[in-house]
């Protein structure tokens, strides 16, 4: 969707926290009343790409988010999620990957317990490590 469209499903403004760079205008990040918290929109050619939570109280529609434990993600993905090392925190850190459908996934980056953020959105994009590439 765009961010008009996200705007309207999400019931808040979405604005970048600062201003964008002109060569950075094709990836960039809005957040609600455009400031940085728990929830960031990455938006990709004008349409948003994935969802980044890190923070306590928003949730997946499978009911687990930040604080939920590995068993929690793993049943309620179950044939789905795969355990990955952290590419920064192994091996007490892990990616649990849930394999796309309709080309969309999700990543729940955990401590090796629980959830510390996790992020939905295209496949494609719930990949990128350090955000916009």
């Amino acid at each position: 969707m765009t961010v008009p469209e996200a705007i309207a499903a999400f019931g808040s403004l979405l604005e970048p926290a600062s201003p964008v760079p002109e060569d950075e205008g094709s990836c960039y990040f809005v957040f609600p009343h455009g400031i940085a918290g728990t929830a960031s929109f990455m938006i990709v050619e004008g349409r948003v790409a994935r969802i980044d939570i890190d923070g306590a109280g928003l949730f997946t529609e499978a009911g687990v988010g930040v604080g939920s434990t590995e068993a929690d993600v793993l049943k309620a993905y179950a044939g789905r999620a795969t355990v990955e090392p952290h590419p920064y925190t192994a091996p007490e850190g892990h990616y649990i990957a849930i394999a796309p459908e309709r080309e969309r996934g999700a990543i729940f980056e955990t401590d090796g317990t629980r959830v510390l953020s996790f992020r939905v959105g295209r496949a494609d994009a719930v990949r990128w490590i350090e955000g916009c590439l």
